[in-house]
């Protein structure tokens, strides 16, 4: 075997690699995004026995077209005046990179209401998302969230107020972020 020989055959395996590396990165966006809703998971989780463990309500929010989010301790109405009634985050952390929260849709209940009006909005002031609420007694905000990833590619996580599960979507392109995505 000459020298000649293995550059030329080390050339071809370059470009075959070359030609699937692209291929490839499309399934694993998909495969980042999925992680990123998995971690979302479980921090809403997390958040739903912190509360039920401390008995105080615990608050999930995130700030929306970035990875950003954070889970807090909310102070009580006691705590309201002096604090805001918020205690320093708990959790906070960003999601992986090329993924970001689009929105979240909260059914508003009147205990919801209560506890959003017993305390200053500082969170929304700040571009933070509506609080999704975790309650001592294990229930929960009925919530919506919606991630996306790379190449239009999204997934819902859907929150049950009642029982605190967290369904996961499947990934599914949308078709309207694919091509605000193309134009970029």
């Amino acid at each position: 075997m000459t020298l000649l020989e293995l550059v030329l055959v080390l050339a071809v395996l370059v470009m075959i690699a070359a030609l699937a590396v692209p291929a490839l990165d499309r399934p694993l966006a998909a495969q980042r995004l999925k992680s990123a809703a998995d971690l979302v998971r479980s921090t809403l989780t997390k958040a739903r026995v912190e509360a039920m463990r401390g008995g105080e309500v615990q608050l999930f929010r995130f700030l929306p077209e970035t990875g950003e989010y954070q889970v807090e301790r909310f102070a009580g109405l006691e705590g309201a005046v002096e604090q805001s009634g918020f205690a320093a985050a708990n959790l906070s952390g960003i999601l992986p990179e090329g993924n970001l929260f689009v929105a979240a849709d909260r059914a508003e209940t009147a205990r919801d209401q209560a506890l959003e009006m017993s305390q200053a909005s500082a969170a929304g002031e700040a571009g933070w998302s509506q609080p999704i609420m975790f309650y001592a007694d294990g229930t929960t905000s009925t919530a919506l969230l919606l991630l996306r990833g790379e190449y239009g590619m999204s997934v819902e996580l859907s929150l049950r107020g009642l029982t605190g599960g967290v369904q996961v979507s499947e990934v599914y392109v949308d078709e309207a972020a694919a091509a605000e995505a193309g134009e970029r």
